[in-house]
């Protein structure tokens, strides 16, 4: 990733006439970077979107997308005794915590083609 960014530096980004397509460029090249390390991450995705944030290095709105487009919500089992009581904060965890994505054959299919159709627009 970062040698096809490298090449487009030195033999396209000057090239491009204004500067909103080299905004664009570098947006593309960014949300590209985001779509492959979301793709590395494993098939059920248990971290709050916080941490998954933290790992993407990217913005909410982008980790939203992301799970949003790419992977299914699922529920976690309960494993902690109803009788126990929990402090705000281990509340506010725990409700974090209740659900997970899961990235199907589906969804991986569909972020295969979009990072190919975004290379596809970077490189023509």
């Amino acid at each position: 990733m970062r040698h096809q960014l490298q090449r487009f530096y030195q033999f396209k980004f000057e090239q491009l006439a204004s500067n909103s397509e080299k905004k664009f460029a570098l947006r593309a090249f960014i949300f590209l970077d985001c779509l492959l390390t979301f793709q590395r991450l494993p098939t059920h995705i248990e971290m709050p979107p916080k941490e998954l944030e933290k790992k993407l290095k990217t913005i909410p709105q982008v980790v939203d997308h992301l799970l949003q487009n790419f992977s299914q919500t699922a529920i976690k089992a309960q494993g902690r005794p109803a009788s126990l009581k929990l402090t705000a904060s281990e509340e506010d965890a725990s409700q974090a915590s209740l659900f997970k994505h899961i990235k199907t054959k589906d969804n991986t299919k569909d972020l295969t083609c979009h990072m190919i159709a975004i290379m596809g627009l970077l490189n023509k």
